[in-house]
């Protein structure tokens, strides 16, 4: 025992060990505290970031930008809305919004502003600017961009300079989404004819209040340096290159200028020098469906289509192609296609397809669905599309991507359905074609891919509002 704790009562010692081990403890805790944070990495401001991508920049204004992934990359960088995604928190949490008060029957949203926020040409940013977004040309009936009806029936009011509140008919889940869509300057655009905002000039070098702003916007290539009198943190990169190519045989070609390449196709990852990059593999929210034009004279009908959706098999479309999965319906959940119970087995779903068009006498047949060819095939022995079904042969133009992955879909289908007497032409598009070939509805049928982000929302292509 320590000498002068002898002359100390019991309650004395005790408390005199208690508090000594506690200091003792405390001070092996901070300790390593220290060297923990010492030792770790901690981010530095300055260095210049270069990344390609694949696709085109068309309009770089957050309205319109969603449906094009270049565009939505860039916007992203430079817009602000209300509310963002945070990837950490996996939530949405607020962003130029300062406050929400959200009331009990989560119709009425009431948002308070950050104070002192600027646009990137110094002036000052407003409620007036949220307004004129989300009521003047959101809720336009002039706009035709993809968020056309998502605003519908919200009452927009502003309270005060510093106040805005949302009145919805329903409750959203989906609202605070649709609150981070980028807001525009309306000192800009205020007097911008709105059936033609989404290629405004202002939408080649736009202004917003994001991290970034943009220093050059020229051809495929926009340069984003970090605007110094951001409110956001965390901008610690003194530019951003963004380099969009149509092909990726361009980009390989140049990879090592690069700090980063975007979504590499399978066919492709060989030829990354990976000396120079890290491959990192995640999986997306993401799915690849075959669509039907269906302001086509005979793809409009829904017999027709079912024939040939149960009659394609989804085993034999992907079968040379890895890092994907089958999927029955564009619903995810956990990242997952919610897709066991949607799918109808095909055997018999076909059988009353056929009778439709007026056939009674097809031979019944054993189904075995366990088959990794599509059961449905066995019946379409017994029926010709040209001459049963049809007065004269079927023609369809299939549209796809210039990618190995779309190609090799698009010519499985081409053989199945040629088997069955309808001609298919396969047409292959850049990126920027395709897009242009889906505004148009110039095609009959098309195989392209949806990322549904963050929120798994599928408004864009699959709300009744999106088929005009």
């Amino acid at each position: 025992m320590i000498p002068f704790l002898k002359n100390w009562s019991k309650i004395e010692q005790t408390f005199f060990i208690l508090v000594t081990t506690l200091f003792v403890v405390s001070g092996i805790f901070f300790l390593l505290l220290f060297f923990q944070t010492a030792n770790s990495e901690t981010p530095k401001s300055g260095g210049d970031y270069t990344e390609a991508l694949i696709g085109t920049i068309e309009s770089i204004n957050p309205l319109y930008a969603s449906t094009n992934p270049a565009d939505l990359d860039i916007s992203k960088l430079i817009f602000s809305g209300l509310t963002r995604f945070d990837l950490q928190q996996q939530r949405m949490v607020l962003d130029i919004a300062d406050t929400i008060e959200v009331s009990e029957d989560r119709k009425t949203y009431t948002f308070t502003i950050q104070e002192d926020i600027q646009w990137h040409d110094e002036q000052p940013f407003s409620v007036d600017d949220i307004l004129f977004t989300y009521r003047d040309v959101l809720q336009s009936p002039e706009y035709t961009g993809p968020y056309k009806g998502l605003w519908k029936n919200i009452v927009i009011e502003k309270i005060d300079n510093k106040t805005i509140r949302f009145q919805l008919n329903t409750p959203d889940i989906f609202f605070l989404r649709n609150t981070s869509i980028g807001i525009l300057p309306k000192h800009i655009l205020e007097y911008a004819d709105i059936n033609n905002l989404k290629f405004h000039k202002y939408s080649e070098n736009p202004i917003g209040t994001g991290p970034y702003k943009i220093q050059r916007h020229l051809n495929n290539t926009v340069k984003l340096v970090r605007f110094e009198e951001s409110y956001h943190e965390g901008n610690y990169l003194d530019s951003i290159t963004l380099k969009v190519y149509d092909n990726y045989k361009d980009i390989i070609n140049n990879q090592k200028s690069f700090n980063s390449i975007k979504q590499i196709p399978s066919e492709y990852l060989s030829t990354i020098d990976t000396s120079h990059f890290d491959i990192q593999e995640f999986t997306l929210p993401q799915y690849t469906a075959l669509f039907f034009n269906t302001k086509n004279e005979y793809l409009k009908n829904p017999y027709l289509r079912n024939l040939f959706v149960e009659g394609l098999s989804k085993t034999d479309l992907l079968s040379d192609i890895e890092h994907i999965q089958e999927a029955n319906s564009p619903v995810f959940i956990n990242n997952e296609s919610a897709s066991s119970d949607i799918h109808i087995p095909a055997g018999e779903t076909i059988r009353k397809y056929f009778e439709r068009f007026g056939f009674r006498d097809i031979e019944e047949t054993e189904v075995d669905t366990s088959l990794a060819h599509s059961p449905a095939q066995y019946l379409y022995k017994e029926v010709s599309f040209q001459g049963d079904l049809f007065e004269k042969k079927l023609l369809f133009q299939l549209a796809c991507l210039n990618t190995q992955e779309h190609l090799s879909i698009a010519y499985k289908i081409k053989n199945t359905l040629e088997k069955w007497g309808v001609d298919i032409q396969v047409q292959e598009y850049s990126n920027k074609e395709i897009i242009d070939i889906i505004t148009e509805r110039d095609y009959d049928l098309l195989i392209f891919g949806q990322n549904l982000g963050t929120d798994l929302d599928l408004y864009p292509i699959w709300h009744s509002s999106q088929t005009e």
